[in-house]
């Protein structure tokens, strides 16, 4: 005859569950703490790639400025169209046309992908009030506390579930910026081509 394992005999107490033994919890609080881990890691991340996506969206926001000026300073040089060569002028006046207002949608991509979020629109007060006593990881709602406040919370309060809402805006705040610079730089990239397509038509011209 087996004797009985430790294990068994450690819970046929009478009156006593697994989570009254000492350490039965233990398990529990370092899964929480490996969650927690984890999501600031991803927060990290996201707030890389946050950070890369700006540096893009600047980028485009300088290139296509200055694509922009140039298109602008070709057109004020172009004689009207009625001139000599008529059809050419016409054709060169509405391709600077065209690729301006690509450029100029391309502008307004990469500013709105730059532009800083500062909090969701349509919120009401007592939703905005809600957020502000549940979440201290937003610097948005850390503002609204005190230092007392903030060290009671932080003492007391499970950091996991306002971080994982963090991550989750952050990633929508990600994937936003990302469609929006390369919404720009496309159009951008359009544009500067059709600006370029006269030119490029009067060498082939001029060669033949």
């Amino acid at each position: 005859m087996s004797a009985p394992t430790i294990e068994s005999d450690r819970h046929s107490f009478p009156g006593r569950s697994g989570a009254d033994v000492p350490g039965a919890d233990v398990p529990v609080a370092v899964a929480v703490a490996g969650g927690l881990d984890t999501a600031w890691r991803i927060h990290s991340s996201l707030s890389e790639w946050i950070g890369r996506v700006d540096v893009k969206a600047s980028f485009a926001l300088s290139l296509e400025t200055a694509a922009l000026v140039a298109i602008a300073g070709v057109a004020q040089t172009t004689p009207p169209p009625g001139t000599h060569s008529a059809g050419r002028q016409t054709v060169t006046a509405v391709c600077l046309w065209f690729s301006a207002v690509l450029v100029a949608t391309a502008l307004v991509f990469a500013i709105a992908a730059v532009a800083p979020r500062i909090g969701p629109r349509g919120d009401t007060d007592d939703r905005r009030n809600d957020d502000r006593r549940n979440d201290v990881i937003y610097f948005g709602h850390l503002r609204h506390w005190s230092a007392d406040e903030l060290t009671e919370a932080l003492s007391e309060q499970d950091l996991l579930p306002a971080l994982s809402r963090q991550l989750v805006v952050l990633s929508r705040i990600a994937w936003k910026k990302h469609v929006r610079v390369r919404c720009s730089l496309v159009l951008g990239g359009i544009g500067v081509t059709l600006a370029a397509l006269p030119a490029m038509m009067i060498s082939v011209v001029q060669a033949g």
